[in-house]
């Protein structure tokens, strides 16, 4: 009998640890999941701003073409007088 309770208490303080160790592991993926959120949305962030440079620099570029065209057309001007 006492073999028994000595198993049976053996038995409740594994399960006691499976518990804990369970729960620590539950704990370790909310951890991560709340991680990996962020860093879906930060990346979302720099994807925005990524694309908002983009279309600043095709502003600048249309701006540039415009402005070395006048400056051609200004050069070409000057060369026929």
């Amino acid at each position: 009998m006492r073999e028994i309770e000595e198993k049976l208490r053996q038995n409740a303080e594994d399960i006691t640890k499976l518990v804990r160790v369970v729960m620590n592991i539950t704990l370790h993926s909310q951890d991560n999941d709340r991680g990996i959120a962020e860093l879906i949305e930060h990346g979302k962030e720099t994807d925005k701003r990524i694309a908002e440079l983009a279309a600043a620099g095709k502003e600048t570029d249309a701006r540039l073409n415009t402005l070395i065209s006048v400056v051609e057309r200004h050069i070409s001007d000057g060369h026929r007088h």
